[in-house]
């Protein structure tokens, strides 16, 4: 190691706090309902790592002994064995366990990690964090490394010019720096949440924060430790409430501003050995943990989503218990043959060049070309989604769903400005449109039939269906969020529209089709009843759909799920697969029903029926032709089953023109 780092005092206390923030983020990504903001203990590492890189550039500034190269050594050693190990294990895993497109996600994540750019590719990718698509991604942890990384890239630089030009505005600099990076936070926390999550300008202040004490401890003497033991407590009262009561939505309200601050007074304390809580901190066990915390936040959520594949209808509990100690033998390993053996070694670069080089060629590998099965046994499975999706950004119709056994039908030309507009309006009759389709990917899922039924009775329909879009309009303007594709002004239009437009056309019936497993929130209720009752003011009748049953399958597509089982058709017969047993589910779709049965415009079309054999058997084939797209969405064979009785219902309700 350089003389000048070793020339800064090694704190067991800076270890006791890595142990308060590393086991809140694992008790957060096991569900446990008790830590409902365990994620901000990525934000109290944040700001040590700000604090103690900040004191070793500016140790080295101001010995004259600052090397950008011998800087970027030392993080290149501390970061990527240990991250290359669990990429590698992560992936062969990945590729066992998993099929088509998340096999060539898992590459491209593991690709990404390895490049620092894993914070820009998950947010491409998987968008929300709380959502499905990032709750399955089995390198999601890793953007948060990428966003470390991305900073210790150009803070160096950004420290090393401020001393050499204007020395003594160091503080100010970081301060204009942190202060533009909060200002930036802030703004886009609710109106664009997903790239201020996970990108670096609007993380900077967290690390810029521990910049700022390093900044001041470097040019200050602390005078004052009883003031600053104080202060230290109401830190830490302020990070471990944080973990209570934090929440992603408190997060989009600029909420994170707590347990930085919190971490910041405990760091404050850290030279106080007098100090009670410097001493629990201190104490071996909290030490302990916290040496091993890097090894543990590497190999915990890999772990934990392993584990949901696996043993998805396991006792949770135990499930977590099997979680916790895999993940403390995993980091155990991790920490003293892998972390310990290389961080301070100048002449182990080639072996871990060696090591990076083996990483990105199987992510490559698994990139280019994923796990693909051989589907050609079973008939295409037909998805007409983009064809009526108005989401302002274009469907995923890419030659990789063809390797996935999906046929996908789209527009000829895609046009962003339909969910501004009149939507996807097909013209059978004479008039504005009498049959209007709104809702999610599940409405997207039907909007085939609709526009089949419509074209046969010779009446006019829009679709306003979005992918990953809540159903119903936003009642209440200050409350509309920025969705996956959707960002906050889009979205505020699109509910402003979709009204609109009804108030306008006055169709006869509204059909709305949803993920009903969603209405999880008083405030998702009250406007889905808000909603209802408008058309009904307005005299128009409304088709509320039940959700059809979910499969009990954890792959991109039901085909490569059926062919990895062996389960291939057998002449005409139809088989049958088990249900999720999903609670939001059941209370989803009762919830609308209750909905519809509470007024006398309202129609329920219930679906399980047509697709469920017994209590808990779901139909997926009838011979060569596949039911299901995916564990939630029809194919298009799938969604005609429920074409008659729908006819049935349009016809008695718009009839014939």
């Amino acid at each position: 190691m350089n003389r000048s780092v070793s020339r800064i005092k090694y704190v067991p206390a800076i270890d006791g706090l890595r142990t308060l923030a590393i086991l809140p983020v694992v008790f957060f990504h096991l569900g446990l309902s008790w830590m409902p903001g365990g994620f901000a203990g990525v934000d109290v590492f944040f700001v040590i790592s700000g604090y103690l890189i900040s004191l070793i550039i500016l140790e080295e500034c101001h010995a004259g002994t600052f090397s950008f190269l011998n800087f970027w050594k030392r993080r290149i050693r501390r970061i990527l064995p240990a991250l290359t190990a669990m990429i590698i294990f992560t992936s062969v895993a990945g590729y066992c366990l998993r099929y088509g497109r998340e096999v060539q996600d898992l590459g491209l994540q593991g690709i990404s990690a390895v490049f620092s750019m894993a914070n820009i590719t998950l947010w491409i990718m998987a968008g929300d964090y709380w959502g499905s698509s990032a709750e399955s991604a089995l390198l999601l942890h890793t953007w948060s490394l990428s966003v470390e990384e991305q900073f210790y890239l150009f803070f160096p630089a950004f420290i090393f010019i401020v001393i050499k030009f204007i020395p003594k505005y160091v503080f100010m600099a970081v301060s204009v720096l942190a202060v533009a990076s909060l200002a930036l936070y802030l703004y886009g926390a609710d109106r664009h949440a997903a790239e201020t999550f996970y990108l670096l300008p609007t993380r900077i202040w967290e690390l810029a924060a521990g910049s700022l004490l390093a900044v001041r401890s470097m040019n200050q003497a602390c005078n004052s430790k009883k003031t600053y033991g104080y202060l230290a407590v109401i830190g830490v009262l302020l990070v471990v409430g944080s973990y209570g009561f934090l929440s992603n939505h408190l997060v989009r309200n600029g909420f994170l501003f707590f347990p930085v601050v919190g971490a910041l007074l405990i760091l404050m304390d850290q030279g106080n050995k007098e100090s009670l809580l410097n001493k629990m901190l201190s104490s071996p066990p909290m030490v302990y943990v916290g040496k091993l915390s890097y090894s543990l936040y590497l190999w915990h959520w890999p772990i934990i989503v392993f584990s949901r594949d696996l043993f998805p209808d396991e006792n949770q509990a135990v499930v977590n218990i099997v979680v916790i100690v895999l993940t403390v033998v995993f980091s155990i390993f991790s920490y003293y043959l892998i972390e310990k053996l290389t961080r301070h070694r100048k002449d182990n670069l080639p072996y871990i060049a060696l090591a990076v080089l083996v990483s990105l060629l199987f992510s490559g590998y698994l990139y280019s070309v994923g796990k693909y099965y051989d589907v050609s046994m079973y008939n295409k499975v037909v998805w007409k989604g983009p064809v009526y999706d108005v989401a302002p950004v274009e469907a995923d119709v890419s030659g990789r769903w063809q390797k996935e056994g999906l046929l996908i039908e789209a527009p000829e030309k895609f046009d962003e400005g339909l969910y501004a507009n009149n939507g996807v309006i097909k013209q059978y009759g004479s008039g504005d449109p009498d049959v209007l389709v709104i809702g999610s990917s599940i409405a997207l899922m039907f909007s085939g039939v609709v526009d089949d039924i419509a074209k046969e009775l010779g009446v006019n329909v829009a679709f306003f269906g979005a992918r990953g879009t809540p159903v119903f309009p936003e009642s209440n303007p200050s409350m509309v969020k920025e969705e996956r594709f959707f960002t906050l002004s889009e979205k505020a239009i699109f509910d402003a529209n979709r009204i609109e437009k009804i108030e306008q056309w006055m169709p006869s019936v509204v059909i709305i089709a949803g993920n009903w497993t969603s209405i999880n929130s008083e405030n998702d209720k009250h406007n889905a009843a808000a909603f209802i009752d408008r058309l009904g003011k307005a005299g128009i009748k409304v088709i509320l759909v039940e959700q059809p049953p979910l499969l009990d399958i954890k792959s991109q597509t039901l085909v490569q799920y059926l062919v990895h089982n062996n389960i291939f058709p057998e002449g005409e017969s139809a088989k049958y697969l088990k249900e999720l047993n999903s609670q939001s589910y059941v209370a989803g779709n009762l919830f609308i029903k209750e909905l519809a049965s509470g007024c006398p415009y309202c129609y329920y079309m219930p679906t399980r029926d047509i697709y469920m054999k017994g209590s808990d058997e779901v139909l997926i084939v009838e011979g060569k032709d596949v039911v299901y797209r995916d564990e939630g969405h029809l194919s298009n064979y799938g969604a005609l089953k429920l074409k008659p009785r729908l006819k049935n219902m349009l016809e008695s309700l718009v009839g014939a023109q």
